[in-house]
């Protein structure tokens, strides 16, 4: 299979996946995310965003740190929905090890084809 070919199915796979586990978000979820970044308005029931990266930033926010019963929603959509392959696992598997933070580039290689990151909210041993 070529790495386009490879990639579409990826692709396709994680849209399917990630429309399927913000279907099965409970309401109460999302107005908490929401809330916990301000961006709710007056009436407590309208989610409020400046722009369209905003709407990543609050799923992202809910799918990892938003917990009901020490779970998160992409915990409670696989104990409900089993991965139906090895794609669907991959992405559940990384989804669950995926957590909010705030990160800078430290140095890009394109030869390596990687990025080097620092996660911003953790101390280094320095500081």
């Amino acid at each position: 299979m070529s790495n386009l070919a490879e990639y579409k199915k990826y692709r396709r796979t994680g849209v399917k996946l990630n429309s399927n586990i913000l279907k099965s978000a409970e309401k109460d979820r999302l107005l908490t995310a929401a809330n916990l970044l301000g961006m709710v308005g007056k009436d407590k029931k309208t989610t409020i965003f400046d722009g369209e990266q905003e709407n990543d930033y609050h799923f992202d926010f809910m799918f990892n740190e938003v917990l009901d019963n020490e779970r998160s929603v992409v915990a409670t959509y696989k104990d409900q929905n089993p991965p139906n392959n090895n794609i669907e696992e991959e992405f559940i598997d990384a989804m669950m090890s995926a957590f909010t933070s705030l990160f800078t580039v430290v140095s890009v290689s394109e030869k390596a084809s990687t990025i080097e990151l620092v996660d911003l909210s953790k101390p280094t041993k320095s500081g």
